[in-house]
């Protein structure tokens, strides 16, 4: 489900249970796609993306079970 869109087309949300970013029509698992985050830690949702392709995203604590906060930075 698409939650947000930038100027530039970028729409990010999620898709089972998996946050999601669509651009160009493709599809793109975010999880699959980020670096350094703690092992096991899966981006549930994609709330908010701005003009730099910068993401608000919820994920899952595999050590806790709870959902928290994240933000990844576009570094390219």
């Amino acid at each position: 489900m698409p939650r947000d869109v930038d100027d530039s087309g970028r729409i990010v949300g999620s898709r089972s249970g998996r946050a999601v970013g669509w651009r160009c029509r493709r599809l793109y698992d975010l999880t699959a796609l980020s670096t350094g985050l703690p092992r096991g830690r899966v981006l549930t949702d994609a709330g908010a993306v701005n003009r730099r392709g910068d993401v608000a995203l919820n994920a899952l604590d595999p050590a806790t079970g709870r959902s928290v906060a994240v933000a990844l930075t576009r570094t390219n």
